[in-house]
């Protein structure tokens, strides 16, 4: 699924910004939010991705990212 601007969750960093792993969204300077997928830490924007993240990773269901 790609996101406004043509930027898919998950690829990490553009211009030097990091990327949503959940949403696609920049992830603010200094934030700590993160879920860990196949033993990597992933950055994320905000708590409420961090949750929804989190619950996919839990579920068994990651292979959505």
């Amino acid at each position: 699924m790609t996101k406004a601007g043509g930027v898919r969750p998950g690829d990490g960093s553009i211009r030097g910004v990091s990327i949503c792993f959940h949403c696609g969204l920049p992830v603010p300077a200094g934030a700590t939010w993160s879920v860990e997928l196949a033993g990597e830490a992933r950055p994320l924007c905000c708590a409420g991705c961090e949750a929804v993240a989190r619950a996919i990773v839990a579920s068994g269901a990651g292979d959505y990212y």
